[in-house]
């Protein structure tokens, strides 16, 4: 029997701990289970994230956010999260391990 692995890779870099400049809170975008979202944990409809997340980081120097999967999610959910994030603006991405 022959099988066929696909594998896929995102580059994510978790974000290091600063001692210098201004303390900014850090922004958690969560992917909840239905296909919800919540950024910190305030829920936000889907058809609203891209443009809350583009609002959150119009004034903030670092571009950085932590995207955190429920453990019911699929990676492709997770995946489509990051997408979003990116296409809003945001530059570093972590990705939280599951809880």
């Amino acid at each position: 029997m022959l099988a066929l692995t696909v594998q896929r890779m995102i580059a994510v870099q978790l974000p290091e701990q600063r001692t210098d400049g201004p303390n900014t809170p850090s922004i958690v975008l969560e992917v909840l289970p239905g296909g919800g979202y919540a950024i910190n944990r305030e829920p936000v409809r889907p058809a609203d994230l891209a443009a809350r997340l583009r609002a959150i980081y119009a004034g903030r120097p670092d571009k950085i956010i932590l995207v955190r999967g429920d453990p019911s999610v699929t990676y492709q959910e997770v995946i489509h999260a990051i997408d979003v994030a990116r296409g809003a603006g945001v530059a570093v991405i972590g990705v939280s391990p599951g809880r």
